[in-house]
């Protein structure tokens, strides 16, 4: 079987009716709606959370200065990181999310 006879292949019947007419749904006159709005008609202003500038800063997780990489580990959340990559530690907190 060739790939030309697909090519040339057509159907017995129309998969689509071609008398089948459709239209564009017509758009609701008035007010608009759409999810979550309210019915009153006002719209609400978003206010941020806080300005402060602690929460302006990216986070910047911990990782080793050596290799880069993120596998640190350190007990109880106390302490110093442990690289579970290279081997690395005695990690400082200070370290470990330096930026540059």
């Amino acid at each position: 079987m060739s790939a030309s006879r697909w090519l040339r292949w057509k159907p017995e019947s129309p998969v689509i009716g071609q008398d089948l007419q459709t239209e564009l749904p017509k758009l609701p006159k008035g007010p608009s709606v759409s999810f979550g709005s309210s019915s009153s008609g006002s719209s609400s202003v978003i206010k941020p959370r806080s300005s402060s500038l602690v929460d302006r800063l990216p986070v910047v997780l911990p990782h080793c200065p050596r290799c880069g990489g993120y596998y640190l580990y350190r007990s109880n959340e106390s302490g110093y990181y442990e690289c579970q990559t290279c081997g690395l530690d005695q990690i400082a907190e200070s370290i470990a999310r330096r930026t540059h």
